[in-house]
């Protein structure tokens, strides 16, 4: 049988990064043998070190004070790699991904997260497989450019895509941005949509938290915070903010160090979310929750995936901004369009795997 490797961000302690990381796994695993690369990139690695050459006096500071939390994240991380997933031997470094063996009818899949991002990657062309010898099968899923194709980066792409089988992006704007170079790229739903509502819930963890508002931010935002805390008074709701931050400024149970199934236990188990990550509306979606979002700023990188998402399943109105219309949102046709997404997505991917 085929044997599937996936390269993606696993390593990154990040909710999205290692919840779409086993979406991508659960579901290649239902269709041929896979693992995934336990590639442990410099790029990833040096994220959660305390002392790294170029990190600012404010930045180690901040790093020496959570080290007690990160551990303990870190430590949920990687039970969670090792109860769920399978692993290659490890490999630090692009030289000793080359001096590994791979089976015979061996293919490989790279994505989702933004794996093709050059700047996030320090351009590390690992994630374009020229480890790999050129007879084997290559492809990506869902894989995230970040915000633009730089036109210094344009020639690469298209020597490292040119022995695809397929390219897959996880946004529009990728895709476009392929395209004005000349590759052809679909796009496909982030890993995470490709396993059911009760999938997800079968790995969530109980938090017994009872009736709550959950905030879950990747960027500081004080007015969008503002307005979740009021929303949470007003409905006479207690607050559970899902936060790795030090300062602690609003009445409410911050929670520094869960898991991954913990923190589909507080989605799964909130009334209410407020987010401005993309994971956080894909698990709102996901699990037919009343939630809010607000876009990053001025930050175009993330921006284009939030919008992205927002507008496939039409809930502009869901932003912030909207927050005294405390309509329901109503589940039935964005179910409809998940279904059809993950079934284009799962033949897309068997269409590679076993075609």
């Amino acid at each position: 049988m085929k044997k599937v490797h996936i390269l993606t961000f696993h390593r990154a302690l990040n909710y999205g990064a290692i919840l779409q990381c086993y979406g991508l796994y659960k579901t290649i695993s239902q269709i041929s043998e896979c693992d995934v690369i336990d590639y442990r990139a410099s790029c990833i690695e040096n994220r959660y070190k305390v002392f790294v050459a170029g990190k600012s006096l404010k930045g180690t500071i901040k790093a020496l004070l959570t080290v007690p939390a990160v551990k303990k994240k870190k430590t949920k991380f990687d039970e969670f790699i090792k109860n769920n997933i399978e692993m290659t031997q490890t490999a630090n470094s692009h030289d000793e991904l080359k001096r590994m063996s791979w089976g015979e009818s061996d293919c490989f899949c790279v994505g989702s997260d933004q794996v093709w991002n050059l700047d996030l990657i320090a351009s590390d062309s690992s994630y374009f497989f020229d480890f790999v010898p050129q007879e084997k099968k290559r492809f990506s899923y869902a894989a995230s450019i970040g915000a633009n194709l730089k036109e210094e980066w344009k020639n690469a792409f298209q020597a490292y895509l040119a022995g695809f089988s397929a390219v897959s992006v996880r946004e529009k704007t990728a895709q476009k941005q392929l395209d004005s170079c000349g590759i052809t790229a679909s796009v496909e739903i982030d890993p995470v949509f490709l396993l059911k509502r009760e999938e997800w819930f079968d790995k969530a963890r109980n938090t017994n938290s009872g009736s709550f508002v959950l905030i879950y931010l990747l960027q500081k935002a004080d007015s969008f915070m503002k307005s979740a805390i009021e929303f949470a008074q007003k409905h006479g709701k207690k607050v559970i903010i899902i936060s790795t931050g030090l300062k602690r400024e609003y009445d409410a149970e911050y929670v520094s160090d869960c898991g991954p199934e913990e923190f589909l236990g507080y989605f799964k188990e909130a009334d209410t979310i407020f987010t401005n990550s993309f994971h956080g509306i894909a698990f709102s979606i996901l699990f037919n929750k009343q939630f809010y979002y607000q876009l990053q700023g001025n930050n175009v990188k993330t921006n284009s995936r939030l919008y992205d998402v927002i507008s496939l399943f039409q809930l502009e109105k869901r932003n912030i901004d909207n927050i005294d219309n405390e309509d329901y949102i109503d589940y039935s046709f964005i179910n409809t369009v998940i279904e059809q997404k993950r079934e284009s997505a799962i033949d897309y991917l068997k269409n590679q795997i076993v075609g």
